[in-house]
């Protein structure tokens, strides 16, 4: 899909519903912030990484085939 991120984001809504598409932009954004550097934050803990793992299972497992 060759569209901006706010479009998918509605359309993710619209099919999944709108807590399904909150729990993906707030895995989206937390992966986000961890992939950039940051000189005074701290990088993520195992457990922080396990839980977007896991979110991210699910938002994939969520789409058909």
């Amino acid at each position: 899909m060759d569209c901006r991120a706010e479009t998918k984001a509605v359309w993710l809504a619209q099919q999944l519903g709108a807590d399904f598409a909150g729990r993906h932009a707030a895995v989206w954004s937390s992966l986000s912030a961890a992939c950039h550097f940051h000189q005074y934050t701290l990088p993520p803990t195992v457990s922080e990484l396990r839980a977007w793992h896991d979110d991210v299972e699910a938002v994939l497992s969520a789409f058909p085939g």
